[in-house]
């Protein structure tokens, strides 16, 4: 292909790409029509409706009938899109051994996004995202990025909210990073995880967001003053009993559960235990068995 054949086709693309948008604004530009045309009639209409000429029935009687039409399409498209879904996504990192996350948060920044349910078709919905140290969830080391709700096909367009979420993602893996190169590097000596989990599960039990989810970054290997996860004794039932008097979960049903944990040759046994034992707790207090994933890497189940 020569330079002026393919200029052409660029020319081509070009005018194609314009004509989508252009297409995909006309609900938008529809309904500011329609809007007019409804305005029109009852703002104007009433004011020439005792004339001479409109006195006739019959032409009353078409007249509220076109009214009642567009009122009726009003009505439709006002309840033709679904509402948007609000999510609020907790998402905890541990930094027990001073680990550094920035690959995985970058390399998970669009499923961050799939578990707020805001991308593709279902774009307008929208949530709040959370960042914690793991062992340190006070107000000063958490991180909030809020993802507004996208407008409706008639109140806007999907250029402009992809625009929305690309802002957002930047913002969000901005604050994340700052969270990781805050603790990378200092390794500590012990592992709280229970217990920020325990206090995440109750703020979100408070949340009115339609969906709820928890991701955590960790081995989930415990190693404090309530559980060793490090220990050959330790049963299920003391476990449990040691979970309930430090921060009793009443009920964690509407909670999603996502733990993404490394490739430990090392500690492979006592991962996979630690993954027993967190998922019989946290199903017992509630958690659906498809709502608790327990992997390598982080899988949206959208």
């Amino acid at each position: 292909m020569d330079f002026e054949q393919s200029g052409g086709y660029i020319a081509k693309s070009e005018k194609l790409v314009t004509l989508y948008k252009a297409m995909n604004l006309l609900p938008a530009v529809l309904f500011q029509i329609i809007i007019i045309v409804f305005t029109f009639l009852c703002v104007y209409v009433p004011m020439v409706i005792n004339t001479q000429i409109l006195r006739h029935p019959n032409t009353k009687y078409q007249m509220k009938k076109i009214i009642f039409m567009l009122l009726v399409l009003l009505t439709v498209a006002a309840c033709k899109e679904e509402s948007a879904i609000s999510t609020d996504l907790y998402i905890y990192l541990d930094f027990t051994e001073g680990q550094d996350y920035s690959e995985h948060l970058e390399a998970d920044i669009d499923k961050y996004i799939g578990l707020l349910d805001a991308d593709g078709e279902n774009s307008r919905n929208y949530g709040t995202i959370k960042v914690y140290p793991l062992h340190d969830v006070s107000a000063g080391m958490s991180k909030t990025v809020k993802l507004k709700e996208g407008k409706s096909s008639f109140e806007g367009n999907k250029f402009l909210r992809k625009k929305e979420v690309e802002e957002f993602k930047t913002k969000l893996l901005d604050k994340m990073v700052e969270v990781n190169s805050s603790y990378t590097g200092k390794e500590l000596n012990n592992s709280y995880i229970f217990t920020p989990l325990c206090k995440g599960v109750k703020k979100l039990n408070k949340s009115d967001a339609n969906r709820k989810v928890i991701l955590v970054y960790s081995d989930m290997l415990e190693n404090s003053d309530i559980a060793n996860f490090h220990s050959k004794s330790m049963k299920y039932e003391s476990l449990k009993a040691s979970f309930d008097k430090a921060c009793g979960i009443d009920d964690a049903s509407d909670i999603e559960f996502y733990i993404v944990h490394p490739v430990d040759k090392k500690n492979d046994h006592k991962i996979q235990k630690a993954a027993d034992l967190w998922t019989k707790y946290l199903i017992e207090k509630g958690v659906d068995e498809d709502a608790f994933h327990f992997d390598t890497s982080l899988i949206s189940s959208n």
